[in-house]
């Protein structure tokens, strides 16, 4: 949640292993597909530290 808030992203957490994503009423494709690819980087890296340990 830290990762993402740090590259512009807000989540919500919900239990140790979810994340709750609350996007605004009025939200256009171009502001998902940021925050997909912000959230997709960022599991992204979870998953790589997680292989390494």
């Amino acid at each position: 949640m830290q990762k993402a808030f740090e590259k512009g992203l807000m989540l919500l957490t919900c239990g140790p292993n979810g994340i709750r994503l609350v996007p605004p009423l009025i939200v256009n494709r171009k502001q998902c597909d940021v925050a997909l690819e912000i959230l997709d980087g960022i599991i992204g890296a979870v998953e790589k530290q997680e292989n390494v340990g």
